[in-house]
């Protein structure tokens, strides 16, 4: 890294490389959108520079843009098997080959300006494994890419460069690399600083530029492939998340747009085709070619709606995947549609919850498993009315134990490591943090708790191997501190939940007479008629009949006054309702928890995300992709040093923690 970090820059809204001293940087083609002028660079140490754009290459989606400035800057060098034979006069030589061979299953970093981090600063690291290759040319790892990322490096162990950042797809094992040795067949790159650039095939894109219209050259839309297979494009980006298959993004103007199709919707039948997969939408939706129209039933926050998708607007591709449907770039990592149904495709396909950086092969995996032994006892999970929630960390012997407080819900259980389940009580939380103190029964438990004497009073460096413990000691997972940033560059407003109580409501128009011990009158609400399992409502115990009359001690009368007091709760927030049972007058207590917020920074997929994600201050980020219902539980470093507690799966790319030492401060705040 202290290698490849000064060479990784920022270039317009992506990222690029510095290969040469005097400030020849390779970027991708799609972060330009242009063939000459100027590009914005920004360095690592916050200097703006500008950049002569030299050209651009559509065929291998890579350009060349050099520094206007003196020099030396710093560069990092091509991998060595890139002088191995004549790359020009045949793609398929022993270059080829020996990255073929050599580098299947081996660790690589990826250095970027993902959009949710701040450029100016050094890059995003992130850790992976080359998992297979593509067409030769086009390197699959399970380093997280995500929107501002094209055009970075990948760099082997040696900090040697073997490919630069271009597309993904939804899944977080599907991140694609363009592989150098496709860069030198499109450049003769000289290595001498004043040697000659030139493209060595093709129509330069420069000479070109007034023929063809920008938004057929650069339609990266979701559903543009380069890797050849047929497709469709609707003008809609959406993920697999679990069984279902939610909509993130829909385009204006498109056929999706013009269905009514809108973010967070839930596609649950195209057809007469139930769809559990985008891959499963997107075969669906080949086959009926030929047809006018479908209808699509689809999850709108608990509510079914029939939509319908007019096929005659539909672009569908020809045998080499080739669209004519296309939307304009947004100078972000391109997203791929989900893998195609071809066996060949599918060499290493690994579900989500299995990537992340964690070893297949030579032994690793045992190895992980092994360091983080110790420290299994430690951790507990923690379970709700339906399913478990969160896990948990012990910190002492007469059990108490931390996690994630807006995960919780009003009665949960602890499960040991033995697998006996027991009551636990909330002692206290903590809005701002996110984090929980819960108190289990500990009499004649054997209970192992951290000793948080033992945390390192100082943060860990970018870098830094990362180790998230399971409490079964058989999912341990590898990753590393991706940044030396201790919070995320998003708005204040994403930190807001939106929260689904899954309760149907009207005003109630007579007054309701009441009691409590000490008096009587009337009150009038919202009159409860259906509560909905697994959403808030039910969480706080509301019964169909139930009158709501106040929320945090405000009163209400209209269903506009409901959600008006509602709207800016932050999850993790306590709720108090005021209502009415029969004649009793009582209070309900809940814990905000919302269905995560999506973003503009959501839109390259890997969710779902926690519902608290952000605003949680001063944090440890790293690279684990540790699913939302697995927070709580221990991060150590690879030396055995407690980091602290995962608290949220907050992007694509990072997951985040809370240092211990905030959970001191935490814990010694009565």
């Amino acid at each position: 890294l202290e290698k490849v970090i000064p060479a990784t820059v920022a270039v317009d809204n992506g990222s690029g490389v510095l290969i040469r001293s005097d400030g020849l940087i390779l970027t991708a083609a799609h972060v330009l959108v242009r063939s000459e002028g100027l590009a914005q660079v920004t360095l690592p140490d916050g200097r703006r520079q500008q950049a002569d754009i030299l050209g651009v290459d559509l065929e291998s989606d890579t350009a060349l843009v050099k520094l206007i400035g003196r020099g030396p800057w710093p560069a990092i060098p091509l991998a060595d098997f890139l002088n191995q034979g004549d790359l020009s006069d045949n793609p398929n030589d022993r270059s080829v080959a020996k990255l073929q061979n050599d580098s299947i299953d081996s660790w690589c970093l990826a250095i970027g300006y993902p959009s949710a981090f701040t450029r100016g600063k050094p890059g995003v690291a992130r850790l992976g494994r080359i998992l297979n290759h593509q067409h030769d040319h086009l390197l699959n790892t399970d380093c997280t890419l995500m929107g501002g990322d094209s055009g970075g490096p990948l760099v082997n162990l040696s900090g040697e460069l073997i490919a630069i950042h271009t597309a993904i797809r939804s899944e977080l094992s599907q991140n694609y690399h363009r592989s150098i040795v496709q860069v030198q067949s499109a450049w003769e790159i000289s290595g001498d600083v004043s040697g000659r650039i030139r493209k060595q095939n093709a129509i330069h894109y420069r000479n070109t530029v007034g023929k063809q219209d920008h938004g057929q050259i650069f339609g990266l839309s979701e559903l543009s492939d380069p890797l050849g297979h047929p497709n469709v494009s609707i003008g809609l980006n959406a993920e697999t998340d679990g069984s279902r298959v939610r909509v993130r993004r829909v385009v204006g103007a498109s056929p999706a747009f013009n269905s009514g199709l809108q973010t967070e919707d839930v596609i649950l039948k195209l057809g007469e085709q139930p769809i559990q997969s985008f891959n499963q939408f997107q075969h669906t939706l080949l086959n009926l070619r030929g047809r006018q129209s479908v209808d699509m039933v689809v999850n709108r926050y608990g509510r079914l709606i029939r939509l319908r998708l007019d096929l005659r607007k539909i672009t569908w591709s020809d045998d080499q995947g080739n669209l004519n449907w296309k939307i304009q770039p947004s100078n972000s990592v391109m997203v791929l549609p989900d893998s195609s149904s071809d066996p060949s495709n599918q060499t290493l396909e690994l579900k989500a919850s299995d990537v992340g950086t964690q070893p297949a092969v030579d032994g690793w995996s045992d190895a992980i498993n092994e360091l983080g032994r110790p420290y299994t006892a430690s951790v507990v999970e923690i379970f709700g009315r339906h399913q478990r929630v969160a896990l948990g960390t012990v910190i002492s012997v007469d059990g108490l134990i931390v996690t994630k407080h807006s995960l919780l819900e009003p009665i949960v259980e602890v499960e040991l490591s033995d697998q006996r389940r027991l009551p636990a009580q909330l002692v206290r939380f903590d809005v701002t943090t996110d984090l929980a103190l819960l108190k289990i029964q500990a009499d004649s438990l054997d209970l192992s708790p951290i000793n948080l004497k033992q945390a390192p009073k100082v943060l860990p460096a970018q870098g830094k191997l990362m180790l998230a413990i399971h409490p079964t000691g058989q999912a341990t997972r590898i990753g590393m501190v991706i940044t030396s940033d201790h919070q995320l560059n998003v708005p204040p407003s994403a930190s807001k939940g939106k929260f689904i109580w899954g309760v149907d409501f009207q005003p109630d128009a007579d007054q309701q007479f009441f009691q409590t011990d000490s008096s009587t009158g009337y009150y009038r609400g919202l009159r409860v008629t259906r509560v909905k399992p697994r959403f808030l409502g039910e969480s706080c115990n509301l019964l169909q009949g139930d009158l709501v009359t106040a929320v945090n001690g405000q009163s209400m009368q209209t269903i506009k006054d409901f959600e008006s007091l509602t709207a800016n709760l932050a999850a993790g927030q306590p709720i108090e309702l005021s209502i009415v049972r029969g004649q009793r007058a009582m209070q309900l207590n809940v814990v905000a928890q919302s269905s995560w917020t999506r973003s503009a920074h959501d839109l390259w997929g890997g969710g779902a995300f926690s519902n608290r994600r952000f605003g949680l201050g001063h944090v440890v980020i790293h690279d684990i992709p540790i699913n939302p219902n697995q927070q709580g539980g221990l991060l150590i470093d690879i030396d055995g040093n407690l980091i602290g507690i995962n608290l949220a799966r907050s992007l694509r790319t990072a997951t985040i923690a809370i240092p211990f030492a905030r959970l001191v401060e935490f814990l010694e705040t009565e």
